[in-house]
């Protein structure tokens, strides 16, 4: 047997495609952080300016939430139901931004990459309508924050992985699971607080 024989070749490893989707930069991502950054900036401002209070850094002041469009029930049915898209972008105090932040800065990049800027930006947007339609819907509190729409990224994140599940190995799988468990306990606690 000589090198040029096809006999001393070993057959060929099976080649698993390489998976690659052409992530673009998250511009939308990081507009939507800047922006729900400099809302609760402001919502702090408000706070310190119009009511002498620094506390509104911890806690949002309900006044300063209301002055700038929380989902108030009675002023939604009154015809203020710009009110469901502004409650989105605000924030009930630094650890729910920070939340907020956090999930988005974690969910945004991969699902706006996948799905493209526009889509990325309908399914944050549709979903927090949605979330505020709920929270309109069940919850007679005043409410404000991107719960909703990071729900809703959240879901296309999942539906990405269950797509591509295979193509992750170990690893997606694993993501996946963690996924659910995070969905899971989300779910728990909002309907368990207040």
């Amino acid at each position: 047997m000589s090198l040029q024989t096809p006999e001393y070749f070993p057959p060929p490893a099976e080649v698993r495609p390489q998976f690659y989707i052409k992530l673009s930069k998250p511009r939308v991502t990081q507009v939507l952080l800047g922006v729900i950054l400099a809302v609760f900036v402001v919502q702090v401002l408000l706070g310190m300016l119009l009511f002498g209070s620094w506390t509104s850094f911890m806690d949002s002041n309900v006044r300063v939430l209301i002055l700038m469009g929380a989902k108030v029930n009675h002023l939604i049915a009154q015809g203020e139901v710009w009110r469901l898209f502004t409650a989105i972008f605000l924030h009930g105090g630094i650890l729910h931004l920070l939340f907020n932040l956090y999930a988005l800065y974690a969910l945004g990049p991969l699902l706006e990459g996948y799905t493209g800027h526009i889509r990325f930006l309908t399914i944050f947007l549709v979903s927090g309508l949605y979330g505020s339609l709920l929270s309109y819907a069940f919850s007679s509190p005043i409410s404000v924050g991107a719960s909703g729409a990071i729900f809703g990224l959240l879901g296309g994140t999942l539906v990405f992985f269950l797509k591509y599940r295979n193509n992750f190995g170990g690893q997606g799988r694993a993501i996946l699971q963690n996924m659910v468990v995070v969905l899971m306990l989300n779910l728990i606690i909002g309907f368990s607080s207040g």
